[in-house]
C-alpha cells in the first residue's frame, strides 16, 4: 500500500512538473527572428492594397516621426490638466493604486478544464489597469508623483520579467485545440495600458537612460512573443483577416511602434489596419465580422460587437497616425468604403431593421456594447477620440452624438475602456464635456 501510494504521489509529481514546464517563454524567444518575420509581410507587390486611394502606397513609407507619442502627447496632456484643473477633476476618478506583485504568468481563457471561451477572462488584467489608473491619478492630481509610482511598479515588473511564461488553452474550442490564440489575446490586453505608460514616461523624461532601457528590454521580448503567433508557437492557427484578433494585434504593432519608434512594428500595423479595410463590404459591413448567410442561424450572434472590437481597434490605430503625421481616416478601397463608412454602418447597426434582418442572428441579437462606455474592448468608448479629432460632416458623427446622448445619465460620467487604450474621458476632458 505505502509502495502504491508513493507511485502516485511521484506520478501526481511528475504531471505537475509537466505542466509547469507546458509554457512558451518570451525570453527564449529570437525577437531578431520574429521581428523580420513582421517585416516580411509588409511586402505590398502582390497585395490588392495597392488599388487603394489616398494613401502613401508603400508602407515603407510610414515612419515614426514623434517618437512616445502614442493617440495623446502626454506634454501637451499635462498641460492641459492644469489649465483646466475643474475639467479633469470632474472626469479623471483619482483612486489608490493596487499594490499588485510580479507574476510570470499570462493564460488563456480555457487554460484549465472547464474554462470556456465565452468568458474572456484575462488573469493579468489588473496590471494594465494599474497602469491606466497611475495615468488618470497624474492628470487628476496634476502633479507627476503618481508617474513616479508607476514607474517603480514598471522596473519592478522589468526586473522580475513579468508575463513572459505563456499557457497554452488545454481545452478545445468546437473540437480543436485552441492553443496560444487567447493566450497571445491577454497578453496583448495586458501590455495596452502598459506601453501607453512606458510612453507616457519616456516623453516626460521620468526615466533615467538604464532605467528606460531596462523597461524597453522587457517589453521588447513581450511584444516580440505577442508577434509570434502561429509562427513559433506551434499551435498553426491561421485566422481569417481582419478580424478582431488581427486588429488587435496589429493595434499592439502600432503602440509599440510609436511607443518605441520602431518603424517596422509602426508599419505592420498600418499594414493590418488596412487588411481591416480590404474585407468590407460595399456597405461597411465586415465580412468576416457581421456573416452574410440566409440561414440566421449560421450568422454571428455577436457580430456587431466584434466589429466594435475592429472598429475600436482601426480608430485608435488611426489617432496614432495622425499624430505620426498620416492620415488613415480617407484611405479608401475600391468599393470606396473607408473607416467612416465602417463607423457608419456600425453605429447604424444596432437599432436599423434593414442590417438586423440581413446580417443578425436575429432582432434581439446581443448588442449590449452599444450601451456601454466603459470595458475592455466591448464598449463604444473610441468615439470620443473619434468624434473630437474628426470635424468632419460625416453621417455617423450625430449618429453616434445622439447614441451617447440617449444613455442613462449613470452610464455617461466614466467612459473608459482599457482594451482601446484607457480612460478617454479623462484623456479628452478638457475638450469634450460628456457629462
Amino acid at each position: 500500500m505505502k509502495k502504491f501510494l508513493g507511485i502516485v504521489v511521484l506520478g501526481l509529481l511528475w504531471c505537475n512538473i509537466g505542466f509547469a514546464s507546458k509554457y512558451l517563454n518570451a525570453y527564449t524567444l529570437d525577437k531578431k527572428k520574429i521581428e523580420n518575420k513582421v517585416i516580411k509581410t509588409l511586402s505590398t507587390k502582390h497585395s490588392k492594397l495597392t488599388k487603394y486611394k489616398n494613401w502613401e502606397g508603400k508602407l515603407e513609407l510610414y515612419k515614426v516621426t514623434k517618437p512616445n507619442i502614442t493617440f495623446f502627447s502626454a506634454s501637451t496632456l499635462e498641460e492641459r490638466s492644469k489649465k483646466y484643473p475643474k475639467k479633469f477633476s470632474k472626469n479623471c476618478f483619482t483612486n489608490t493604486l493596487l499594490d499588485l506583485q510580479p507574476t510570470l504568468e499570462i493564460k488563456g481563457h480555457m487554460w484549465k478544464p472547464g474554462g470556456h471561451f465565452l468568458t474572456q477572462v484575462n488573469y493579468t488584467a489588473e496590471y494594465d489597469q494599474l497602469m491606466n489608473q497611475g495615468l488618470v491619478n497624474w492628470l487628476d492630481a496634476q502633479n507627476r508623483e503618481p508617474l513616479e509610482l508607476i514607474k517603480e511598479k514598471l522596473l519592478k515588473w522589468a526586473n522580475e520579467k513579468s508575463f513572459s511564461h505563456l499557457y497554452p488553452d488545454t481545452d478545445r474550442q468546437a473540437g480543436e485545440p485552441w492553443g496560444y490564440i487567447d493566450t497571445f489575446w491577454n497578453l496583448r490586453a495586458t501590455l495596452t495600458n502598459i506601453i501607453i505608460a512606458y510612453a507616457t514616461l519616456s516623453e516626460l523624461e521620468i526615466f533615467s537612460k538604464n532605467e528606460k532601457k531596462e523597461v524597453q528590454n522587457w517589453l521588447e521580448y513581450l511584444v516580440a512573443a505577442s508577434a509570434s503567433q502561429g509562427q513559433d508557437d506551434g499551435s498553426g492557427h491561421k485566422l481569417p483577416t481582419g478580424i478582431h484578433t488581427e486588429l488587435q494585434k496589429a493595434f499592439i504593432y502600432t503602440l509599440w511602434g510609436v511607443a518605441d519608434g520602431n518603424d517596422k512594428y509602426f508599419q505592420a500595423g498600418i499594414k493590418g489596419f488596412l487588411l481591416g479595410l480590404s474585407v468590407t463590404r460595399k456597405d461597411g459591413s465586415h465580412k468576416f465580422e457581421v456573416r452574410n448567410v440566409k440561414d440566421a442561424s449560421k450568422r454571428n450572434e455577436r457580430g456587431l460587437e466584434k466589429m466594435n472590437q475592429v472598429v475600436g481597434y482601426m480608430v485608435i490605430i488611426a489617432e496614432m497616425a495622425k499624430l505620426q503625421g498620416y492620415n488613415l481616416y480617407d484611405i479608401q478601397t475600391k468599393k470606396k468604403v473607408n473607416l467612416h463608412k465602417m463607423i457608419e454602418f456600425l453605429s447604424k447597426g444596432w437599432s436599423d431593421k434593414t442590417i438586423k434582418l440581413k446580417y443578425l442572428v436575429s432582432k434581439y441579437a446581443d448588442k449590449k456594447f452599444a450601451y456601454r462606455l466603459s470595458g475592455n474592448n466591448n464598449s463604444i468608448a473610441w468615439s470620443i477620440p473619434y468624434i473630437f479629432n474628426n470635424n468632419f460632416n460625416n453621417n455617423s458623427i450625430p449618429i453616434i452624438t445622439n447614441w451617447i446622448e440617449s444613455l442613462p445619465e449613470n452610464k455617461k460620467n466614466y467612459i473608459n475602456d482599457f482594451g482601446f487604450g484607457g480612460s478617454q474621458g479623462c484623456y479628452y476632458a478638457a475638450s469634450i464635456d460628456i457629462n
